[in-house]
C-alpha cells in the first residue's frame, strides 16, 4: 500500500493531537462525544454532522484522522452508508457505532481500507477513547511514508 501524507496538530506538549470528526444525529450524543473527546489532551474535534449525508462535504473541508460515525442516523442502510463514505475517504479509519452489535460481514460488501472498528453505543466514554487511539495509532503506522 502506497503511504500517505499525514497531518496533525500538536498539543501543549508536542505530541500530535488525534482530529475526530463526529456524525450522529442525536444532540445530546454529539455533545457527549464532543466532551469526551475535549477531555482528552491528545484529540480535538474538528468537525460535527447530522449523519453520513452531509459527512462526505464536511470531511472534505476539516480533514480529520478518524470518523466516529453514529450508524442509526444515516437514514439510510449500513451497506450504502460505508459504501458512500469510503468511495469519497477511502483511506478514512472509521469508527462505527451502534445501538446493537453488528457483525463485518453483513455491514461490508467489499472490503475497505479505512473501516476498522464497530463500537456499541453502550461503551464507556474510556472504551470510545481507547477505541480512536487504536484505531488511528494503526493507521498511521501502517501508512507511514518511507523517511517518516
Amino acid at each position: 500500500m502506497q503511504g500517505v501524507p499525514i497531518s496533525f496538530t500538536v498539543n501543549k506538549d508536542g505530541q500530535p493531537k488525534i482530529k475526530v470528526m463526529i456524525a450522529n444525529d442525536h444532540p445530546i450524543m454529539r455533545v457527549g462525544l464532543r466532551m469526551a473527546v475535549r477531555r482528552e489532551r491528545d484529540m480535538e474535534v474538528v468537525g460535527e454532522t447530522l449523519g453520513a449525508g452531509d459527512t462526505i462535504e464536511r470531511f472534505k473541508q476539516v480533514l480529520p484522522d478518524v470518523l466516529l460515525l453514529d450508524l442509526d442516523s444515516s437514514g439510510q442502510s449500513g451497506p450504502d452508508t460505508v459504501e458512500a463514505i469510503h468511495r469519497a475517504c477511502p483511506n478514512l479509519p472509521l469508527i462505527v457505532l451502534s445501538s446493537y452489535p453488528i457483525d463485518a460481514n453483513e455491514l461490508l460488501r467489499e472490503p475497505s481500507p479505512g473501516l476498522v472498528m464497530f463500537i456499541l453505543k453502550s461503551s464507556s466514554g474510556e472504551e470510545i477513547m481507547a477505541a480512536l487511539r487504536t484505531v488511528v495509532v494503526d493507521f498511521r503506522e501502517r501508512n507511514r511514508l518511507p523517511g517518516t
